[in-house]
């Protein structure tokens, strides 16, 4: 999930702690809190979950009709998905 270089950077991320999650379902513990508060973890994430290739970020209802544009935020990102006068989604 982490290099091991950033797990031993923050208690809370061991490589214990990151193994509890893969444990049997009776005895698993969710991810550590750092996961969720840590900032450079999050960047972490973001790089190596969402930046290595396509993810779904919105749906075509979300600009319906041609000349549509539709600003979000997707990973700490700013986006906007835009539908074409060809009535293709970009």
């Amino acid at each position: 999930m982490y290099a091991k270089s950033r797990i031993d950077d923050k208690p809370e991320l061991t490589s214990d702690a990151l193994n509890r999650v893969l444990a049997p379902i009776e005895t698993a513990r969710g991810l550590p809190n750092a996961c969720y508060t840590d900032q450079q973890a999050f960047e972490e994430e973001r790089q190596h979950v969402f930046a290595q290739g396509w993810a779904c970020a919105g749906f075509a209802i979300d600009a319906p009709i041609a000349g549509d544009l539709y600003p979000f935020e997707f990973a700490g990102l700013p986006l906007f998905m835009a539908r074409g006068k060809d009535d293709v989604i970009r």
